[in-house]
């Protein structure tokens, strides 16, 4: 109780809310006086003739009865037979049980039309009451029927209404399924996609490798036909000159060559060293 009110008090309610709040409250905890107190504050005049009545202020009932009923006729059906429902109660109450059947059954054919089941409940244990105590039996025995097949049809009526939530549970159950399988396709249909491209790329880079891994061969063997034929070119000059080079020319042009070394007649030795260099420079352009 004590946790009611601190969380009452934190919230800070306007006064008509907290009062119709306190109202309840105080009805459910049978603290009737209480309960009218709120009542007067929210000024609700069905909860006000509720509090009345659980305060056995009868005559009050029947004081402003008559001011209530004339202002719901022109304002409020609903309200205005809740009134009747109540009215039967007190005159229940108070033992006037002819007057408690009329009221409830004016309120019995509202709520019946308007598909009220559980105010058709209250009028009806109201009446099986009303015929107890008045020592109706066959009246008695009616209501009680007319309980246990209202008791039946709500049952039916749940069992449709829960017949029909499992009908929707199973829909939206099936429609979850499926669309949590078309986002797995959807999932592996774009798996398989970029393994697709993955494969392409691996592929284009193993070709590309490849051609890099051929033209890096024919580059080296063309490295090395190129070097090769240039050693035969330069091999080839050679023999051409080692043809071409005359060794008995070149003995008697030394034998000179020494000669005038040694007489020390240089002149002569510097002619003949050209003469030898123009005959090599002849060579090489032959």
């Amino acid at each position: 109780m004590t946790a009611f009110f601190y969380y009452l008090s934190l919230y800070k309610l306007n006064q008509k809310l907290e009062a119709d709040i306190l109202n309840e409250w105080y009805k459910k905890n049978t603290d009737a006086e209480k309960e009218l107190f709120y009542a007067k504050i929210l000024g609700d005049k069905i909860k006000i003739i509720t509090a009345l009545k659980n305060n056995n202020e009868y005559a009050e009932i029947e004081e402003l009865y008559p001011s209530y009923l004339k202002e719901f006729k022109k304002t409020d059906a609903t309200s205005e037979h809740e009134l009747y429902l109540l009215m039967g109660d007190v005159y229940n109450s108070t033992k006037h049980y002819k007057s408690a059947e009329k009221m409830y059954l004016k309120a019995l054919r509202f709520f019946e039309l308007e598909e009220n089941h559980s105010t058709v409940n209250l009028i009806y244990n109201g009446l099986k009451k009303n015929k107890l105590h008045s020592g109706d039996l066959a009246g008695h025995a009616y209501y009680t029927n007319k309980l246990f097949e209202l008791s039946k049809s709500q049952e039916e009526l749940q069992l449709i209404v829960l017949k029909k939530h499992l009908d929707y549970s199973k829909r939206v159950s099936d429609l979850s399924i499926q669309l949590k399988l078309e986002a797995e396709k959807l999932q592996n249909s774009y798996l398989r996609g970029e393994i697709r491209t993955q494969k392409v790329l691996i592929s284009f880079a193993l070709a590309l490798i490849i051609v890099i891994l051929i033209f890096a061969y024919f580059y080296s063997v063309y490295s090395k036909s190129k070097a090769k034929l240039e050693y035969a070119n330069k091999q080839m000059i050679i023999d051409v000159l080692r043809s071409k080079f005359k060794p008995h020319f070149t003995f008697n042009v030394l034998s000179v060559i020494n000669y005038f070394v040694e007489k020390k007649k240089y002149k002569m030795q510097r002619w003949r060293l050209r003469k030898c260099h123009l005959f090599y420079a002849l060579l090489l352009i032959i």
